[in-house]
């Protein structure tokens, strides 16, 4: 995606999921509907194919996956690797075709970012590119997905996650696998039907009801609702979170927060537990099968409700549901660290206003602070294993590379010719360890 902004970098993340056009009117129920067969459509100027347009009735007797994408979905750009190496393992029965979103406002340049990527990654992917065709299925998500079977029937809309190799030998072996749905009105109703409700921590006709109440379930697919910090809510005395990993329900207890940014913990605590066990099958988890995922509540009265008194109770309750020794140490830990290697007049800014175009194949920006240049590096970074820390000693630098974003390599590069090393190194900081065996619930 490429951004152009005056106003902080933090401000723009929102973006980076979901996007929307109008640049065509959206034709009443044309749009991809599993069990009944796919809209016709043509697409032209396709790259990479064999044939510069395609048109999905050429293809029957083979199954074709459709996969959307846009330069503001991060997942999107890193699973381009795995796409390319299921099209080269069933390319004698399935079609993959990517589906770029390219209007001018926001996707100006797709094409080359792709054309970055595929020859960065040695790609062999067939690609389209078509807003309008966005605007007619009603995409306003993506990584989106339609399988369409050899019969030109509609199989399924789901998500990226579901293209598996797995997934796909049971689909041309005819064993019909199930994929999870991704269209608009049933992700709506799965919102609406989230587990909160069932909790019932706000809608209670009686406060009386219960003084002190704590749940843990399995999640079964809800999305993900709640925050990330356990006092959003303390002083109506609950905290709720839905879709957290066993990780990250650990880091809220001894943290009181999970998935902190660069203005929160990040310089001080590390943000996996480490697993000192035989045993340590509850704390991993997998989008693609929706394994591994918990939901948690807990409520206690108004008057005694504190950040630390919710912390407490919520180690109690790890405790007494799983069984784990949970110690915080300091250890030595590593990182990314960024620092100038020329001179400094050469990298600091000689602009006097910030600017940004920011996205999957590079930056170009002017009076950004390097730890804003950081953010979008951590942002793109396929591991998420090890933090991004400024010491370059810089306030404000201009800058300007190419690089394909979710390869660091290839960002290390790209830095380096602009005066900037980006080194692993190591520092202390606190780190939850978690021993002993799982207990049976």
């Amino acid at each position: 995606m490429v951004i152009r902004t005056t106003r902080r970098l933090s401000t723009i993340m929102l973006c980076f999921f979901y996007s929307f056009t109008a640049l065509a009117q959206v034709i009443e129920n044309d749009y991809p509907v599993v069990g009944k067969p796919l809209p016709e459509f043509r697409l032209i100027n396709v790259h990479h194919y064999g044939d510069k347009t395609f048109d999905p009735r050429s293809l029957k007797g083979k199954w074709i996956i459709l996969d959307f994408w846009n330069k503001a979905c991060v997942s999107c750009v890193h699973s381009f690797p795995k796409v390319n190496k299921l099209q080269e393992e069933f390319k004698d029965r399935v079609q993959f075709l990517l589906v770029g979103q390219n209007d001018k406002k926001y996707n100006w340049n797709i094409e080359q970012v792709f054309e970055r990527y595929r020859k960065t990654l040695d790609l062999n992917l067939a690609s389209a590119y078509d807003s309008v065709l966005f605007s007619r299925f009603k995409i306003q998500g993506v990584p989106h997905v339609i399988i369409i079977d050899p019969a030109g029937i509609v199989y399924a809309v789901t998500f990226g996650s579901e293209l598996t190799q797995q997934n796909i030998q049971l689909l041309i072996s005819n064993q019909h696998p199930k994929f999870k749905r991704n269209d608009f009105e049933f992700i709506s109703s799965r919102i609406l039907e989230s587990t909160i409700w069932k909790y019932g921590m706000e809608n209670s006709n009686d406060e009386n009801d219960f003084l002190y109440r704590s749940i843990l379930s399995k999640n079964k697919g809800e999305v993900m609702t709640g925050t990330w910090m356990i006092d959003q809510n303390v002083s109506q005395g609950f905290y709720h979170v839905e879709r957290a990993t066993l990780g990250q329900l650990y880091c809220l207890a001894y943290f009181g927060q999970a998935n902190w940014g660069r203005r929160d913990l990040y310089f001080t605590h590390w943000k996996y537990p480490i697993l000192a066990m035989k045993d340590s099958s509850l704390f991993q988890f997998d989008y693609s099968k929706n394994s591994g995922f918990y939901n948690y509540s807990i409520s206690i009265p108004k008057d005694v409700a504190t950040k630390e008194r919710l912390m407490q109770m919520m180690q109690r309750d790890l405790k007494n549901y799983f069984g784990y020794e949970v110690m915080e140490e300091t250890r030595l830990m590593p990182y990314w660290k960024l620092t100038a290697v020329k001179e400094m007049d050469r990298l600091a800014t000689k602009s006097k206003e910030y600017q940004a175009e920011v996205g999957p194949s590079g930056v170009s920006a002017k009076r950004i602070a390097p730890e804003n240049i950081l953010d979008f590096i951590e942002l793109y970074d396929k591991d998420k294993k090890m933090p991004f820390i400024d010491a370059t000693n810089l306030s404000y630098i201009d800058i300007n590379f190419s690089a394909a974003m979710t390869e660091l390599d290839d960002v290390r590069k790209a830095l380096r010719k602009q005066g900037l090393l980006l080194e692993e190194s190591k520092k202390e900081m606190i780190v939850l360890v978690i021993s002993g065996s799982k207990s049976i619930y």
